[in-house]
């Protein structure tokens, strides 16, 4: 039996050009189109089956620049995150770490990041080094691939499965830690509770004890 549970948000991030609304498309429709008009958010839902789980995922394809379009204070509201970049694009990367940055700064701990390469069907116009990429995959401990949207679903759905699955098992975590914090909390209620019904107990046993003992002495005189 399935059962349905909240919706994980997915914020897909990068510079323009790279590819992010033509990677959104083809996860979600395994079709790959070129050409979109950008300058304005897009929203998609979609649905994610793991295991007994059937999980509705909201994906965010960002036209900003800036992980909270340009609000310094806010923080970011997303379950998993993914920075495009394309591989025949420096800068391109450069913007991905600066992003990378921003999302250090404001997402949730621990919230899954995937660095993305796009374009890698043309790798003869190739710009960003594979040694650049490794140093920053090392220093911001997230995900990394390269992939070829133009080319290949299999390519992209993996990475993105892969993405999805981790987002869900951190918020059963954080919810699993939730619960067992709560759990902690009530024993060590219950057993402070229990010291001081003891400790009472203990007090009014002798109290007890003398009063039987008066009783008894004044049946005695009688």
């Amino acid at each position: 039996m399935k059962t349905t549970t909240s919706c994980l948000k997915v914020l897909i991030l990068g510079a323009p050009q790279v590819g992010k609304s033509a990677l959104t498309v083809r996860f979600l429709t395994k079709r790959f189109i070129g050409e979109y008009s950008s300058g304005t958010d897009c929203t998609y839902q979609t649905m994610f089956r793991y295991e007994d789980a059937a999980l509705k995922v909201e994906i965010v394809d960002s036209a900003s620049n800036s992980v909270t379009n340009n609000n310094k204070t806010k923080e970011i509201e997303a379950d998993a995150i993914v920075i495009v970049y394309s591989i025949v694009d420096r800068q391109s990367l450069k913007q991905a770490q600066d992003l990378l940055d921003q999302v250090t700064e404001k997402a949730p701990f621990n919230t899954p990041v995937l660095l993305l390469g796009n374009k890698t069907d043309l790798e003869h116009r190739r710009q960003v080094s594979h040694d650049d990429v490794i140093l920053m995959t090392h220093q911001y401990q997230c995900r990394h691939c390269e992939v070829s949207v133009a080319e290949s679903y299999t390519a992209v759905d993996r990475p993105m499965q892969e993405l999805l699955t981790e987002a869900l098992l951190n918020r059963r975590l954080r919810l699993g830690q939730v619960k067992r914090r709560k759990s902690i909390f009530e024993n060590v209620s219950r057993r402070i509770g229990n010291v001081f019904r003891r400790k009472s107990l203990e007090e009014l046993l002798p109290k007890r004890r003398l009063a039987r003992v008066m009783i008894n002495v004044n049946r005695r005189s009688v």
